[in-house]
């Protein structure tokens, strides 16, 4: 099983590479169209999500130590079933307004003092510690949204087996950013579905193997 490769760097200071959401999108229909043809282009995606995303959605090069970091940052939240639903059923857009970065902050604090488990906690300030920000507070929102000027989306949160659970499962994608970006519009529902339950499950087996442990 591979796992992420922490290296001690000092993070790279360079100007954001900002995209137009239609380029996003399209990169994101190249990517999935990689992954429901190309059985090692799926399993490189399933052990490196953020760096896979950022370098082939975002084109952007992100330092190894950061990719390691929020890797080990997102599988732990996936690992964690409460944090995990909380990220599913979360409303990006109430009353068809985005959720602010204010109000994201503070229900993502709340969130981490009612799910966080150990390895989700080091995780977090492992990921803070090596100078990439505290996830879910002022620009570091970045770090979970892996994309310049939050407008790059990540992972989905959970597998689903319905259109509303599917919904309801991109709200990770773009709650912050507040931009109408989700892979539900550019996979699939069954790949989508397929990618996300393989990578709850890589999260699972990385977590029993001690694997998410700083």
């Amino acid at each position: 099983m591979k796992t992420t490769t922490i290296q001690s760097i000092k993070p790279a200071q360079s100007a954001p590479l900002v995209l137009p959401a239609a380029q996003l999108r399209s990169n994101a229909q190249t990517l999935f169209a990689q992954l429901d043809k190309n059985p090692a282009a799926r399993a490189e995606f399933i052990h490196n999500p953020v760096g896979v995303l950022t370098a082939k959605v975002s084109q952007r090069q992100l330092p190894a130590q950061q990719v390691s970091d929020v890797n080990r940052l997102l599988f732990s939240m996936l690992a964690n079933d409460g944090f995990r639903q909380w990220m599913d059923d979360y409303p990006a857009s109430p009353a068809g307004k985005p959720v602010s970065e204010e109000q994201f902050s503070k229900d993502f604090a709340a969130a981490v003092l009612k799910y966080a488990d150990a390895d989700l906690i080091r995780a977090m300030f492992k990921l803070a510690s090596d100078g990439f920000g505290l996830p879910g507070f002022g620009n570091s929102a970045e770090q979970l949204l892996i994309g310049p000027e939050k407008s790059v989306a990540t992972p989905p949160a959970t597998p689903s087996t319905s259109d509303q659970t599917l919904r309801s499962s991109q709200n990770f994608n773009g709650f912050a950013s507040g931009l109408p970006f989700g892979f539900g519009g550019v996979a699939d529902a069954a790949l989508l579905r397929t990618v996300i339950s393989q990578l709850v499950d890589q999260a699972k087996q990385m977590q029993a193997a001690g694997q998410l442990k700083v």
